[in-house]
């Protein structure tokens, strides 16, 4: 069977609940993330348009993402059958513990209950700041529930309303702020 280029052939006994994995795309949409979040001149096969937090549910672990639909769980195999979009990396915060891992957990738990919406108008108005607070995109997500673990990612250039998959990679790429994973 001849594997896929795009896909990472990942060993889940390294992974854990908490870990993000930043992914980037040649599709439309991903062009248009790096468009609007400054990352247009940069490489496509090493710029974050994408990001999802990993959660294990019973024992199984899966990608909690925002996507245009909502919030979406799905195993990584799953994400890396669409072949316009692949994986830059999965870093684990530094900070991260155990009962960090419990609050993101319960809370992604919470939202998936809720049926958390994705943030089109959010996306649309990154530069401004712009969008709703019961709604998210992806990134602008990561931070919120990571912050909700006392795990900040903000700047004083960046709030929790304007924050892009290619600034989280950046702050999780270095090394006093996560470890990378893959």
């Amino acid at each position: 069977m001849r594997r896929d280029s795009n896909m990472l052939k990942i060993d889940y006994e390294k992974l854990r609940a908490g870990d993000v994995v930043f992914c980037g795309g040649r599709g439309v949409f991903s062009s248009l993330i790096r468009l609007v979040t400054g990352g247009k001149n940069r490489s496509v096969k090493t710029t974050a348009t994408h990001v999802g937090i990993l959660v294990d549910f019973h024992g199984q672990i899966l990608m909690a993402e925002m996507l245009g639909n909502g919030l979406s769980i799905s195993s990584l195999e799953e994400y890396q059958k669409n072949k316009r979009r692949f994986m830059l990396g999965i870093y684990r915060h530094c900070r991260l513990n155990e009962e960090r891992v419990a609050i993101i957990q319960k809370r992604i738990a919470l939202d998936r209950r809720k049926t958390i919406e994705y943030d089109w108008k959010g996306i649309l108005a990154f530069l401004r700041g712009e969008g709703s607070p019961e709604k998210f995109y992806c990134s602008e997500y990561v931070a919120n529930v990571f912050g909700c673990a006392g795990l900040l990612f903000a700047s004083p250039k960046h709030n929790k309303e304007n924050i892009s998959p290619e600034f989280l990679h950046t702050q999780m790429s270095r090394a006093v702020v996560a470890e990378k994973v893959y």
